[in-house]
């Protein structure tokens, strides 16, 4: 699996705080609850690694020439 990273997916991530290489961790080890996000070629998931948990967003691109992971950020516990 190839993933296509630009200067501004990389900037996103670390305004995130999030590497290019924990991305992919993050795609890798997601749960198989992948939906459609607001955006038609978008996709959305989450995953818990070392008892945090993250959501992706990340586009699949045409041609089969790679993933384009968009954002990604840990999730804030809710307080109630």
């Amino acid at each position: 699996m190839r993933f296509v990273w630009e200067d501004a997916n990389k900037a996103h991530l670390a305004r995130h705080g999030i590497e290019p290489w924990f991305a992919e961790k993050i795609f890798r080890e997601g749960q198989n609850t992948i939906v459609n996000s607001r955006f038609e070629s978008r996709y959305m998931m989450e995953a818990t690694i070392r008892e945090r948990h993250y959501r992706l967003v990340f586009e699949e691109l045409e041609n089969n020439q790679g993933i384009y992971i968009v954002t990604a950020f840990q999730l804030k516990k809710r307080t109630i």
